[in-house]
């Protein structure tokens, strides 16, 4: 029985999506155009959500935040507040149509040098990917949920709907945290705590992108997946930082931080002000991800300095450039005029021309959603049942992106990187290793 569940789950790990005729491409179109509509609209919801800082840190990813804010100044006295509110609530229309207009025809101009079209078998990968890690994620949460239920871990008396909601109540939890423990030393004027607000997540927003750009672990189990893309696309690109399953726990004190470094120059979150500067941030990046629209947001210079502005655009296009490692531009679109960029070294103007993206040396990516979505956790897995060493297992968690053990298997591409023949194992890390036989692709 065992053996037979093994070689199910190698068989469903070995699997590779095939060539995909044109005669699907109706379909697929359709899919990248819910796509398109989908994004924007969800972003919406998610505004404020990493942006909120005192009594707004925790809100659950829905709209009503959103709107609590907006309604809450629209018919103000204050002609300032009014008038903000009246502008965000213009522009936002016109930024979805744009996102939505622009995200389809970045897949339907699309065309390689040779004329080809985008290939139906990427999209078909790389949006697998996505929903294969969103499945596991709402997996883990409903087993979480079923555990915490049935066996009422640390005494809590959850129902299943309780449990189920459990990660929500984490941010409530965050933010009671943050408003009980952390004092407010000094009322800075404004505009000061609005600058120190974006300027605290910015920084660490840079430093814990930079880090999953610095170290194995992170990058093989939180982002790498993000830069496996060579041609890129928003619907064929993964989320900067994968779900499944660590995210949802490391974003905790990752909020933590953040409510802490604001609430500690101001009792006021300025939601209104908070929100109008995110919108207006994540305008141009749009461009992050299309290749087809390269040299219009290049050659376009209101859109390459708003871009600039945002730290997003053809300046975020260049952070997948596949030649400079992925280590330049790191700040993304939660900075301002690529601020800590400039001031830890890594900002890089953006070429003419897109630069080649993907992994280091564009190795084929094995063409399997499941695989790609937990290859890092299969690749450290083998790494440290086949290197007895101590020291090299601690080099495996916690060295950098560039140490490599003596024993490896790098299971998101199709060409391995330093595996001994007589080391090599099959798909899974489980089987004999003396049963391994290379694969002709």
């Amino acid at each position: 029985m065992t053996n037979f569940l093994k070689s199910q789950v190698n068989r469903l790990l070995d699997f590779r999506i095939p060539e995909i005729d044109e005669k699907y491409r109706p379909a697929f179109s359709f899919w990248v155009l819910l796509m398109a509509v989908f994004l924007p609209v969800t972003t919406l919801g998610t505004l404020p959500f990493g942006e909120y800082t005192g009594p707004g840190l925790g809100e659950p990813l829905n709209y009503q935040p959103f709107w609590n804010v907006i309604e809450s100044h629209l018919y103000s006295q204050n002609l300032y507040t009014k008038v903000l509110s009246w502008i965000f609530i213009g522009y936002i229309p016109l930024l979805v149509l744009a996102h939505i207009t622009i995200q389809y025809l970045g897949y339907s101009r699309f065309r390689h040098e040779d004329g080809t079209r985008y290939s139906l078998k990427q999209i078909a990968v790389f949006s697998g990917t996505n929903i294969v890690a969103t499945g596991l994620l709402i997996g883990s949460i409903i087993l979480g949920a079923l555990l915490l239920t049935f066996f009422d871990i640390d005494g809590l008396g959850m129902s299943f709907w309780e449990a189920l909601t459990f990660p929500t109540q984490m941010y409530y939890w965050t933010y009671q945290f943050v408003d009980s423990n952390v004092p407010t030393i000094v009322e800075l004027p404004y505009p000061f705590p609005l600058m120190i607000i974006i300027l605290a997540f910015s920084f660490l927003h840079y430093w814990f992108h930079r880090l999953s750009h610095e170290f194995r672990l992170p990058w093989l189990l939180l982002h790498r997946n993000h830069h496996i893309t060579k041609h890129l696309m928003v619907a064929t690109v993964n989320p900067v930082f994968q779900a499944f399953p660590l995210f949802v726990f490391i974003i905790i004190p990752y909020h933590i931080a953040l409510g802490a470094s604001t609430k500690l120059f101001s009792s006021d979150p300025m939601l209104l002000e908070l929100l109008v500067f995110r919108l207006f941030a994540v305008s141009m990046s749009i461009f992050n991800h299309q290749e087809a629209f390269y040299d219009f947001a290049y050659k376009n210079k209101f859109i390459k300095f708003w871009s600039m502005l945002g730290s997003n655009g053809v300046y975020h296009h260049q952070h997948h450039d596949s030649d400079v490692h992925h280590k330049c531009n790191i700040g993304g679109q939660h900075s301002f005029a690529m601020i800590w960029d400039r001031v830890f070294g890594t900002f890089v103007e953006p070429p003419a021309k897109a630069a080649p993206c993907g992994l280091i040396g564009m190795p084929e990516i094995y063409p399997n959603p499941l695989r790609l979505t937990i290859a890092g956790y299969l690749q450290i897995f083998y790494e440290l049942k086949n290197n007895k060493n101590w020291l090299t297992r601690f080099k495996i968690v916690f060295g950098s992106i560039n140490y490599m053990p003596e024993k490896t298997y790098d299971y998101a591409t199709i060409k391995r990187e330093k595996v001994a023949e007589e080391n090599t194992l099959n798909s899974m890390t489980f089987n004999n290793p003396s049963s391994y036989k290379p694969s002709n692709a």
